[in-house]
């Protein structure tokens, strides 16, 4: 059931960081650092939360 959750999670990293690609080559300023934190920090929680449930 985690693999699975951590799969999809993945997933929708590779393609959020193919969308800033795909940005970025297009020329629109895209703010990486900010969505690398977001990402980041929501990753931490998503982690932690598996922790305390587990």
């Amino acid at each position: 059931m985690k693999v699975c959750k951590w799969l999809a999670h993945t997933s929708q990293t590779a393609k959020a960081i193919t969308l800033a690609n795909t940005m970025a080559r297009q020329g629109k300023r895209y703010s990486l650092e900010v969505q690398a934190q977001r990402h980041l920090s929501s990753t931490i929680s998503c982690i932690l939360g598996s922790l305390w449930r587990a």
